[in-house]
């Protein structure tokens, strides 16, 4: 045990902020804690490619025929694997599928950028438990835009957020 000395040096030392600390997410919003609070990888994703891509369509190069064919069908694949896959086959377990269509399931979900299968599968199932509750990490309760987007774009504590068993997606 330290002497009293050391355990006041101690004690002054500050709390180094990890990226597993959630305390910052119960603080209030600031202009010294907000970017704390974003799942950056998320915005990048979900919020600048986009725009990146748009602002690249209408600057930089023409739209051909060809690319606006290829962009409303990767549309539809993404979304399939969002429906088929995520929420379907990996959330739900509503039916079964062999190695190859769980690959291309898994590439076509990782094109819609909402994140791995895992972390978006616990989400889901704890949505489902806790429908309408604190717990619901997206909860309709806190608007429609937080219910469909806003919940992918910002830290959750996962303390408040209710539990969710994903153990055979494990491995």
């Amino acid at each position: 045990m330290p002497s009293p000395t050391i355990a006041k040096h101690i004690k002054e030392i500050p709390k180094i902020s990890t990226k597993n600390d959630f305390s910052v997410l119960n603080e209030p919003w600031t202009v010294w804690n907000w970017y704390k609070k974003f799942d950056w990888v998320h915005v990048l994703g979900l919020i600048f490619m986009p725009i990146y891509g748009f602002y690249m369509a209408y600057t930089s190069v023409a739209l051909q025929q060809k690319t606006a064919i290829f962009s409303v069908l990767y549309y539809f694949f993404t979304g399939l694997g969002i429906t088929a896959g995520y929420h379907r086959l990996w959330s739900h377990r509503a039916y079964s599928a062999g190695p190859t269509l769980q690959f291309i399931l898994m590439l076509a979900s990782t094109g819609a950028m909402q994140g791995s299968i895992r972390w978006w599968c616990r989400n889901h199932r704890a949505h489902h438990r806790y429908t309408d509750t604190e717990k619901d990490p997206y909860g309709a309760q806190k608007g429609l835009m937080w219910s469909h987007f806003i919940w992918m774009l910002l830290r959750q504590d996962p303390t408040t957020v209710g539990w969710a068993d994903v153990s055979e997606l494990e491995g």
